[in-house]
């Protein structure tokens, strides 16, 4: 077991028979000092003195660098001669199944402990290889390491649990509302994917239903929550839109808004006789990336086996993409389980293809 901490990433780094399997985000973290004492194998602000872990160990050691992956890599080699550590594989990954879902303060609905199985059993149900979860809400390292995947916390709400190798992350905008990772699908093949949650406010579930609601003023409702912090986020991560085509971009999360692809003539009878161009959509689209469930579900009258098509136009949950070498060629919205649901949000699931 290795642990590391970068002061100049702000990030932190959790390691496993040599492998790296989780980075957290250290966002603000100045120093490590404090009162608390100095524990090896217990708890340092336990008040009592039960021992966390109960057993044998070899070896300890401080180190004042940061340990590259290479080099704790190879330290365990040394210890463990015989370990084998799974190469990248030469051959492309050619489709991949991507899930969006908002799990709702942990996916703990149902329970402390049976919520989050019902979240880890969906994910595995569904052959998810990457989960672009918001709410994680100290859920996300229990459900990663029941997958066994790999795991990137940018804060208690953002995270990024995926079946391949995370390469690299980086936080923009705030970290509690998008996180970016590069992720390593085969030796010489990556893609660049982000969680993202923006502001629930103003509340247009509600907005709508008023007798003055027009479509613009709830456009002009958004300007000072999700219509900024989407400009903004598009803004920060331009340098990966324009390299789409070389390292596909996707990017997966709780908009907290409807789709003005949903909110048209032929809908309207659904929205209180209602047509909105709602700007968050508008400004992805405008950046050139593809609501992979509509590519899919063009049909507005389509219902899902768990949501009617009203439903569907009210989605705020959404997988976006953005390169020559990715396409869509299936997407999903899934409310319903085994009877029970462990959020308050659908989540949204999209298998791409990608390509030479």
């Amino acid at each position: 077991i290795a642990f590391s901490v970068n002061r100049i990433r702000k990030e932190a780094r959790m390691y496993f028979d040599g492998k790296n399997v989780a980075i957290y985000n250290l966002g603000e973290l100045t120093n490590l000092n404090s009162k608390l004492p100095v524990t090896l194998a217990n708890d340092g602000i336990s008040k009592d003195n039960t021992a966390s872990f109960q057993g044998a160990i070899d070896e300890f050691s401080v180190y004042n660098v940061v340990l590259s992956d290479d080099e704790i890599a190879e330290k365990y080699k040394n210890l463990v001669p015989a370990a084998k550590f799974q190469e990248l594989s030469e051959v492309r990954v050619e489709k991949l199944n991507l899930m969006t879902w908002n799990i709702w303060h942990g996916g703990r609905r149902h329970g402390r402990e049976i919520g989050p199985q019902q979240v880890i059993d969906f994910i595995k149900d569904t052959d998810t290889d990457i989960v672009m979860m918001q709410e994680t809400y100290g859920s996300g390292a229990l459900i990663a390491d029941a997958l066994g995947y790999y795991f990137y916390l940018a804060s208690t709400n953002i995270s990024v649990m995926s079946k391949y190798p995370i390469l690299d992350t980086k936080t923009f905008y705030d970290a509690f509302r998008f996180g970016m990772t590069t992720i390593q699908l085969s030796k010489n093949q990556k893609v660049n994917l982000a969680s993202l949650w923006i502001h629930y406010l103003p509340d247009w579930r509600n907005d709508v239903k008023k007798p003055d609601a027009t479509p613009e003023i709830l456009i002009m409702g958004e300007e000072e929550t999700r219509h900024k912090e989407i400009k903004e986020i598009v803004k920060l991560i331009n340098p990966f839109i324009v390299q789409a085509d070389k390292t596909p971009l996707i990017i997966g999360g709780d908009f907290n808004g409807p789709s003005h692809k949903g909110w048209v003539e032929q809908t309207k009878d659904w929205h209180y006789g209602l047509t909105v161009e709602w700007p968050v959509s508008k400004v992805m689209e405008g950046a050139g990336f593809t609501d992979s469930f509509r590519a899919i579900k063009s049909d507005l009258k389509y219902e899902s086996a768990s949501m009617s098509a009203k439903q569907l136009t009210y989605r705020i949950d959404y997988i976006y993409l953005k390169g020559k070498k990715i396409e869509a060629i299936d997407s999903d919205m899934h409310f319903k389980y085994k009877g029970i649901w462990p959020s308050d949000h659908p989540a949204v699931t999209t298998t791409i293809s990608l390509k030479e």
